[in-house]
């Protein structure tokens, strides 16, 4: 018999035995490494939104990071390829060169340092662990808590509930809760459900992370969340090509009628002239000044007193618009190794599960985000997972099957 025809037997063998290890509906009894795991990540999950609540200088998700850090350490779950070692290494050494060998004015540079070189990386390694923890089973929360945490923070700004609602300067009316601004809340959503969605990558699991990130997205007016929503499922649902077309048309639609009034003629022109293209000028005319970056602090500083009016930054904004121009504005060469490494997975072998976190990071500073470095780990652990290049070998060969079936062989 061709290999043509054992095709739909071999797509429903690797549909029972591959596809289902990875999303089981009977799950193995739990580890206490698995019950500590999940005590932990609830605890995480609910203390990153909390970012305008401050104990001493840290946010109740810096003193999780740092107790879950150690836990891990002491457990041995934190572990990290040589490459990522290397990479970060690399970056922090020129960054700190930057920062301290050249005669620029700075802002809050000692505080970026920290969160660079302790913050951060310590998201990015309990990510990893967790990441490892998940790959193989559910997380303990799911859509019910998500839908159940977009209420809250409603609520929360509604009320303007004290020590939890900050009010902002910017984005009058839109929902940012206890974050503190309105795009790391959609940031919040859009990675959650997409560790969700590559549980199954079905057309429900898409329709229901659509919903759910279509409602932060008109409540917070991110516009950029939803183009990463897109892309995760153009590239990871399992659904076939027609439907995705069909379904991806909708969201698209979706899109226009909630956003069409900021891409207008005029709208555009001001985002050229006056915001992100200008801002996107003066970042090439510092890199082509100095390949070799400016350090932390800088930007803020720059765009402050130095350089000419450009909306959206300036006093309280250490970034700008796009994360490798940020990067590379901070440590030149190095920090483009880092977007390349930690937010397109090149090197780690999960290109293809951060492509749509890299495309945000295009139109978002997200590399200023623990939310963004706790999640990446955890993808990037599920994508370098046997049970995750299992479940997608077995959609990549049903996706093949033919539409006609074929008697089992033998």
């Amino acid at each position: 018999m061709t290999v043509q025809a054992r095709m739909p037997y071999l797509a429903r063998l690797l549909r029972r035995n591959h596809l289902r290890h990875f999303h089981s509906d009977a799950p193995a009894p739990l580890t206490n490494d698995d019950v500590l795991t999940n005590i932990l990540f609830c605890i995480g999950m609910i203390t990153l939104p909390l970012q305008v609540v401050q104990i001493g200088i840290a946010q109740p998700s810096h003193v999780w990071m740092l107790a879950t850090a150690a836990i891990g350490l002491m457990l041995g779950k934190i572990r990290l390829t040589g490459r990522e070692g290397a990479v970060f290494a690399l970056f922090i050494i020129v960054l700190l060169l930057a920062t301290f060998l050249q005669n620029f004015g700075r802002v809050k540079a000692t505080e970026q340092i920290i969160k660079f070189a302790v913050i951060y990386p310590g998201f990015y390694c309990v990510g990893r662990w967790f990441g490892r923890s998940y790959s193989g089973r559910n997380l303990p929360l799911g859509y019910l808590f998500l839908f159940a945490m977009l209420a809250v923070q409603y609520v929360i700004q509604l009320y303007e509930i004290p020590y939890l609602y900050q009010e902002l300067d910017f984005g009058q009316g839109a929902l940012h809760g206890s974050f503190k601004e309105r795009n790391w809340l959609a940031v919040y959503f859009v990675l959650f459900t997409y560790i969700l969605f590559l549980r199954t990558r079905s057309t429900p699991a898409f329709l229901i992370l659509i919903a759910l990130n279509g409602a932060a997205s008109l409540l917070s007016g991110s516009k950029t969340a939803l183009i990463a929503c897109g892309a995760i499922f153009l590239m990871h649902g399992r659904t076939f090509l027609p439907i995705k077309l069909i379904l991806f048309a909708a969201a698209a639609a979706f899109y226009w009628w909630n956003f069409a009034a900021e891409f207008s003629a005029d709208n555009m022109q001001i985002r050229l002239e006056a915001e992100r293209g200008l801002a996107f000028q003066y970042a090439a005319d510092l890199l082509k000044g100095n390949i070799l970056g400016y350090g932390v602090g800088f930007v803020e500083y720059h765009f402050t007193y130095v350089a000419g009016y450009v909306m959206g930054l300036g006093p309280g904004t250490n970034a700008i618009f796009c994360t490798p121009l940020d990067l590379m504005i901070i440590a030149g060469v190095a920090g483009l190794f880092v977007w390349l490494m930690f937010f397109l997975g090149i090197g780690l072998g999960a290109t293809g599960v951060l492509f749509p976190i890299a495309l945000l990071s295009l139109f978002n500073p997200m590399h200023g985000s623990e939310t963004v470095y706790l999640f990446t780990g955890m993808l990037i652990s599920i994508a370098r997972s046997e049970a995750f290049k299992k479940q997608s070998l077995a959609l990549h060969v049903i996706s093949a099957e033919p539409r006609m079936g074929v008697p089992r062989p033998g």
